[in-house]
């Protein structure tokens, strides 16, 4: 909206003439309304077809002037045909063009009502800057509102600092939502959330993000280079789990959990990293990037996923090491199915292909007996409590 400058309003007929001039302006530079628009041309169209030819004659015998007489026509060259082709094409425009407006401003007094919250996550230094704000889909109603958390400035230096500030960041994720919702009821706020982040980050986000309503996952394409809801269909192809028996039976209270989705984990890397460990693989027959767009299909796999630690809980495993290759929807899916009351501790590593140490440091997740999020490196000793 036009306003015009502090200095410039003044008082009296001179401020008031500026005052008009301020709505005038406004009014002309207002949102258009496409079904107003269709009204007005269907109406403009029916009266002119109606026009049509026609003649109309006066005469007057008693004036002052004598007998007078004249004639009004308009004799245009369109057919009767024509012209009632086109009045009532001229109707259904306006009729279609009132359906329009009424939509519209249903439209904009439930967006008044509503919000839609895109929570966008960077943190790796090829996250596009395309806005997630821009790409909310057109079904979800309400004024969007853009949460970003941006962590890349973080992530340049080195250490479980830098690591930890990201944590407190990403912490303060429900607060920042919250404080763009507190004047809405929370059936009336949808979330949608998509990033580039590191895997134990997004885990640990989803799990943040547990008690949030409506929430609509998005990846980013990097073929298309754009954002993307997960609409696809379910091609019903589910993980294969391998080793769920042997781990049940090891007396070991600690299990590796490997999710093969997007990549196939580091078999190798693993047995260094966590030698003597059972290890538990979910993985698909042929993991590759680019390819899970399937709502269905990802709450399939996540419910799989559950199924096997609840298993190992029940087996008597007191400290889950998850470690996940898979789209970001799917890790943050992953992250806020977990039962943090009934199921074990967990620590969701990174994954670093060129460090010697291919799973150098994780996260380890706030559940019962945990009382924040924080940072471990491997190679220390991770408590089961």
């Amino acid at each position: 909206m036009y306003r015009l400058p502090v200095g410039v309003r003044m008082t009296g007929l001179l401020g008031w003439f500026l005052g008009q001039a301020e709505k005038f302006i406004n009014w002309i530079c207002r949102p258009a309304n496409i079904g107003l628009r269709v009204m007005a041309a269907g109406a403009g169209l029916f009266a002119v077809s109606m026009a049509g030819n026609w003649v109309t004659n006066f005469s007057a015998s008693q004036s002052p002037w004598g007998n007078l007489s004249f004639q009004l026509s308009n004799p245009s060259g369109a057919s009767e045909f024509i012209s009632t082709l086109g009045a009532v094409f001229g109707l259904i425009a306006f009729f279609v063009g009132a359906a329009l407006a009424i939509h519209n401003n249903r439209t904009n007094c439930l967006s008044a009502t509503k919000r839609v919250i895109a929570l966008e996550l960077r943190g790796l230094a090829d996250t596009s800057d395309a806005p997630l704000k821009d790409a909310v889909p057109g079904r979800l109603v309400g004024a969007p509102e853009s949460v970003l958390v941006d962590v890349r400035h973080h992530m340049q230096a080195a250490g479980c600092a830098a690591l930890d500030r990201v944590l407190e960041e990403l912490n303060a994720i429900p607060r920042d939502v919250k404080a763009r919702c507190k004047d809405f009821a929370r059936s009336d706020i949808s979330t949608v959330v998509g990033g580039i982040l590191q895997v134990p980050f997004l885990f640990h986000v989803g799990m943040l993000l547990d008690d949030e309503a409506q929430i609509t996952l998005m990846d980013w394409e990097r073929t298309g280079k754009a954002w993307r809801e997960l609409s696809e269909a379910d091609d019903g192809v589910r993980f294969r789990v391998i080793g769920l028996e042997e781990a049940a039976q090891d007396r070991s209270r600690q299990v590796v959990v490997a999710v093969s989705a997007s990549y196939a984990v580091d078999e190798e890397g693993i047995a260094r990293t966590f030698a003597g460990l059972p290890v538990v693989h979910l993985s698909l027959p042929v993991p590759v990037p680019n390819s899970l767009w399937s709502e269905a299909k990802q709450q399939a796999l996540c419910h799989q996923f559950l199924q096997t630690i609840a298993q190992l809980a029940g087996g008597g495993a007191e400290l889950i090491h998850l470690v996940v290759a898979a789209p970001a929807s799917l890790v943050i899916r992953l992250g806020a199915a977990y039962d943090v009351r009934n199921f074990p501790s967990a620590v969701i590593y990174q994954y670093e292909r060129t460090h010697g140490n291919k799973y150098p440091w994780g996260v380890r997740l706030k559940t019962h007996g945990v009382v924040k999020a924080e940072v471990v490196e491997t190679g220390r000793e991770v408590t089961t409590a």
